[in-house]
């Protein structure tokens, strides 16, 4: 609960929800990364956009699933995240001819 307290304390001061790294990471990421599905319920509230992908082309679905967040997952999907999204944003093999 602290952490969302004091999520809510440097949001409520003006933070941007979705500023992202030089890699493109969000906290939404971040979060679901770690598991933390109150802590995305709580950033999707505050409007973060759960379809933001990171440089690499990874959305925070992709963080749950590396993170094997079931939970946070299924909260991600229900919130709008694809379920067609891709892991690489560059050519397959076959696309290379």
């Amino acid at each position: 609960m602290a952490a969302i307290d004091e999520i809510n304390r440097i949001l409520s001061k003006g933070a941007l929800v979705d500023l992202a790294t030089e890699e493109g990471e969000t906290p939404l990421m971040m979060a679901a990364l770690s598991g933390a599905t109150r802590g995305c319920q709580f950033l999707i509230e505050y409007g973060a956009v759960v379809t933001k992908a990171a440089t690499n082309g990874w959305t925070p679905l992709h963080f749950a699933g590396h993170a094997g967040a079931n939970d946070t997952a299924a909260l991600l999907l229900r919130a709008g995240a694809s379920k067609d999204c891709l892991l690489y944003t560059s050519p397959s093999p076959r696309d290379r001819g």
